[in-house]
């Protein structure tokens, strides 16, 4: 799934596939899974409807959404793997350096980053559902 989100007054397209909680693990030795799953109930809020509680959980997870981010740009970025498996946390920290402190501490960013990994993985269920003969929803 390709999308673009705005992030710091900037159009970032990102990329989320099942390889993005591979790359993610390879990159920063971290079960994205795992890590992803803390803030699954985040996802479905918007920016509005997320209590102070909520927010400053989200705002503890900054790294985890920086690092998705990145990890899902670099996705959309580029498209050969042997490229992807290249990158390391030195390119995570130029690429970090090119937005202002805070850019990925509003709600709504973080709602569009978790949200693309979302729909990926709904989408991902979808196929699966319609690929056993079922009849898609409407």
């Amino acid at each position: 799934m390709l999308r673009t989100i705005k992030i710091d007054e900037k159009e970032i397209p990102m990329a989320a596939n099942a390889f993005t909680p591979v790359l993610y693990r390879q990159i920063f030795k971290v079960d994205f899974i795992h890590e992803i799953t803390s803030l699954r109930k985040l996802a479905g809020k918007t920016a509005q409807t997320l209590t102070d509680s909520e927010i400053s959980q989200a705002s503890d997870k900054t790294e985890l959404f920086t690092q998705l981010a990145f990890v899902m740009a670099k996705q959309a970025e580029l498209k050969v793997v042997d490229k992807l498996l290249e990158i390391n946390h030195i390119s995570y920290y130029e690429w970090l350096s090119e937005f202002e402190p805070g850019a990925f501490k509003n709600p709504e960013t973080m709602k569009q980053i978790i949200n693309l990994w979302r729909g990926n993985a709904e989408d991902k269920n979808v196929d699966a559902k319609n690929s056993e003969g079922r009849e898609p929803e409407t």
